[in-house]
């Protein structure tokens, strides 16, 4: 049994990587960014195609805000900005609020991971 022979009803997708600097093109880059933010949407539009690509509905989970402690030039890491997760939760509740469903009937959805495991933003 493969990939080609089944047909998963749901596929879920949960990931921090956005929220990290990344390197695109040679220029390092985060959200926050324009050009970098439709970057993080077209990723997230691909892997939405891909694993419905079988009529399975997708569900992206949000990411929780972190705190991942202080790094050793001291301040605070990052991807823990609180506004970078809220751009990267945005960019997912877009993508599902404009992916409309397949020809099998898969849909996408978003799974507010964030407030059940970040209640006020903690």
């Amino acid at each position: 049994m493969g990939w080609d022979r089944e047909h998963p009803v749901a596929a879920f997708l949960g990931r921090r990587g956005e929220t990290f600097d990344q390197n695109v093109g040679g220029q390092w880059q985060n959200l926050g960014e324009a050009a970098f933010d439709r970057y993080v949407e077209s990723r997230y539009r691909q892997a939405v195609a891909v694993l419905g690509s079988r009529g399975a509905s997708v569900v992206l989970m949000t990411t929780p805000y972190y705190d991942s402690g202080v790094p050793p030039a001291g301040g605070a890491w990052p991807e823990d900005d609180p506004a970078r997760v809220s751009i990267d939760n945005a960019t997912m509740q877009t993508v599902a609020d404009t992916t409309p469903g397949g020809a099998d009937g898969g849909r996408v959805y978003v799974f507010d991971l964030n407030t059940v495991l970040s209640p006020g933003r903690r």
